[in-house]
């Protein structure tokens, strides 16, 4: 079978996480890592991403029966989307797009 190259397909991926919990508060750890991916290919050049792991956090507290204080983070350690030609040293661009905070209230009623 031909080594056949698909465009904007990533060939191995992998994810988990940790959770804990009791009966006040919970949080939980989750990664993501994608290897690195083709995103175009032309006669002169192929372009690529390179590989990335990012981790998330989330949790809460809750403050009564009715209420909980949520909090999560994505990207917590600001992972870069990098792209680069032909070979890793080339690279065509880097973006930080920071860490993402969400705070919040929950209310079961």
């Amino acid at each position: 079978m031909p080594n056949i190259q698909i465009v904007d397909t990533v060939s191995k991926s992998a994810n988990g996480g940790l959770r804990f919990g009791n009966h006040r508060f919970n949080s939980q750890l989750r990664f993501t890592w994608t290897a690195a991916r083709l995103t175009s290919i032309t006669a002169a050049r192929t372009q690529w991403e390179r590989e990335r792991l990012m981790f998330d956090f989330s949790g809460g507290v809750k403050l009564n029966r009715t209420y909980e204080l949520t909090f999560s983070c994505r990207n917590v350690f600001n992972q870069a989307l990098e792209s680069y030609f032909n070979a890793p040293g080339t690279i065509a661009y880097k973006d930080n797009f920071g860490a993402v905070w969400t705070a919040g209230i929950r209310g079961r009623f």
